[in-house]
């Protein structure tokens, strides 16, 4: 019997399709205050926030979701105690070594994106064997924000253009938000048309700021660790009811 989908007109509420939705951002906020809330060690609110995404994955794949960014690690996250930072990367690598064998399943290919340059060898290299293990995955592009800044980002997108004009690459008068936009770590991938963010935290918090300039924004009280099927498809839901101007 073949698989009802989601997005048959009939499952949508409001009868309204949502073939536009491409692109899901998520701010993947709470895992800290999951473990605190459940008296666990705080490692444990980021090895479920990593099973959370592994299914959030999985349920997009289902939906026929193409884009997939995540918030994994800001810049302002290595202000937090050096023990703290030295165990997520413990735990996000072992995790994301588990969550391979599901990107080679569901198609997903993995891109990193943020200053990754300044991290140490081993992580680098371990990125870098990611992407390479899963670039001729087709089914999902899933960009995961490491060491990220959006502001950063446009700064080091000015730094970029200038040194094109400097150059005589470009002139002047090129400079457009498609020229921006191409300078940016997102390059060539669409902008988010939907971003969620957990935890009930009301704020955007440095991540995609030019990218998601017109995108729907969705924020949910649940921490991320308890983000499911149902939570995500509500939000897909919600998407659907609303009507995106782009500005106008």
């Amino acid at each position: 019997m073949e698989k009802e989908s989601f997005f048959d007109e009939k499952n949508i509420k409001n009868n309204v399709k949502i073939s536009n939705l491409k692109h899901i951002a998520f701010i993947m906020d709470g895992n800290r205050r999951w473990s605190k809330e459940n008296n666990k060690d705080f490692k444990e609110g980021y090895i479920q926030g990593s099973i959370a995404l592994n299914k959030c994955i999985s349920d997009c794949h289902d939906y026929g979701i193409k884009y997939i960014s995540v918030f994994a690690f800001s810049t302002s996250n290595f202000n937090r105690p050096k023990n703290e930072v030295d165990d997520f990367m413990k735990v996000f690598v072992n995790q994301l070594k588990i969550m391979m064998t599901d990107f080679m399943k569901l198609g997903v290919s993995a891109k990193f994106i943020g200053n990754i340059s300044v991290l140490n060898d081993d992580l680098k290299k371990f990125f870098n064997d990611v992407e390479k293990k899963t670039k001729d995955n087709k089914d999902i592009l899933l960009q995961i924000a490491f060491n990220y800044s959006s502001r950063e980002e446009i700064i080091n997108s000015i730094k970029n253009i200038i040194t094109k004009i400097k150059q005589s690459e470009i002139d002047i008068k090129d400079i457009n938000q498609n020229l921006i936009s191409n300078e940016l770590y997102t390059r060539k991938i669409p902008d988010p048309d939907l971003v969620i963010r957990t935890s009930g935290e009301v704020r955007i918090s440095d991540f995609m700021l030019w990218q998601i300039s017109f995108s729907e924004l969705i924020f949910i009280k649940k921490y991320w660790p308890d983000f499911g099927k149902e939570d995500l498809k509500e939000s897909i839901c919600e998407y659907a009811k609303r009507k995106r101007n782009f500005g106008k």
